[in-house]
Formats: structure tokens, C-alpha cells, sequence
């Protein structure tokens, strides 16, 4: 063999060791990149839903509360008139617990559901009429509040 031939396997065997390396680079990149994700990922519920109860006020009023352990979750509300519903989502939880159709019947409050999926939950209030209605996101609780008086217009 020749000195050419030589230098060419040479040069031949350490672009193969280059591409092998820059295969296995890609590979530790990606884990590394996966492993980095993962944590993020895993963590879909950073507030857990432990509890639901209501109480109904001397006016009427009724109080749905969300007893909770963790952080804040955010909550975004919505109502609907037809049918006349409240709607509260919590996002990044979990519950303990999905109830079925908790019967209230008091004011315009008919009763509640309380719903977890995919890292959010949802209470949804149905309602005989629209009412007016606060909430309030606290450190251990969601408290909801639909008014016992006369309804909204």
C-alpha cells in the first residue's frame, strides 16, 4: 500500500470517529435537553383540590368553597345566561376528589359539580337565573359567592 493510500484510510477513519462523535454529541444533547424538560413536565398540578362544601347566608346567599393545598392556582371565571350557569377554572390542579351533582337548592343556586382533568379542575354552579356573583382565591381556599337576592339583569 501506498503512503497515499495510507493517509486516505487515515483521513477516511477520522471522519468516521468525527461523525461517530458527533452522533453520540447529538444523543447527550438530546437526554441532557430531555432531562432538563422533564421536571417542568412533570410537575401539571402545583395546587391540589381537597375539598368542596357550601353554606347558605341569612340572606340567601350561597357560599361554595374549594378547600385547597399548595399555591394559589389562577382562576378564570365565565357565566353563561341560557342556561344560567357560573363557571370557575383553576388551572395548574388537581382534585382529591370529582364530585356528582351536589343538590344545593337555595336562592337561585339549583347545586354544583366539581370536575378535574389533564391539570385544571372546574366547578360549574347551575343556576335557576342569572345572579350576581365574587369569588376570591386565597392561600387554602377558593371561596364563590352567588348573591340570594333578586336576580340580574
Amino acid at each position: 500500500m501506498s503512503t497515499k493510500d495510507d493517509n486516505m484510510n487515515k483521513v477516511l477513519e477520522t471522519r468516521g470517529m468525527v461523525a461517530m462523535m458527533g452522533n453520540k454529541l447529538a444523543s447527550l444533547a438530546c437526554l441532557i435537553g430531555t432531562l432538563a424538560l422533564t421536571p417542568t413536565a412533570m410537575v401539571l398540578a402545583e395546587t391540589r383540590v381537597t375539598a368542596a362544601d357550601y353554606q347558605i347566608g341569612i340572606g340567601g346567599e350561597v357560599s361554595i368553597t374549594l378547600s385547597t393545598e399548595g399555591d394559589v392556582p389562577a382562576v378564570s371565571v365565565f357565566e353563561t345566561t341560557d342556561p344560567a350557569r357560573i363557571v370557575l377554572d383553576l388551572s395548574q390542579t388537581e382534585s382529591a376528589m370529582d364530585t356528582g351533582a351536589v343538590t344545593v337548592g337555595a336562592g337561585a343556586v339549583r347545586g354544583y359539580t366539581l370536575l378535574s382533568t389533564g391539570g385544571q379542575t372546574r366547578l360549574v354552579v347551575d343556576l335557576s337565573r342569572t345572579m350576581a356573583f365574587d369569588y376570591d382565591a386565597s392561600d387554602g381556599a377558593i371561596v364563590l359567592t352567588i348573591e340570594g337576592g333578586e336576580s340580574r339583569v
